[in-house]
């Protein structure tokens, strides 16, 4: 009853959920749609290597 002050009732009613922290420096435009021929061919020859 008496732990629900502070950090531990913080801790008691939530739940965890993880989280993903990604830079988009190179950010290239061929990951999304919609493709274009040139996108494809770039896909293509990295798959082929």
């Amino acid at each position: 009853m008496g732990r629900y002050h502070g950090k531990y009732s913080f801790d008691t009613f939530s739940h965890y959920k993880s989280v993903l922290k990604k830079s988009f420096l190179v950010d290239l435009a061929w990951r999304y749609a919609p493709y274009t021929e040139a996108g494809i061919k770039q896909i293509k020859n990295l798959v082929m290597r």
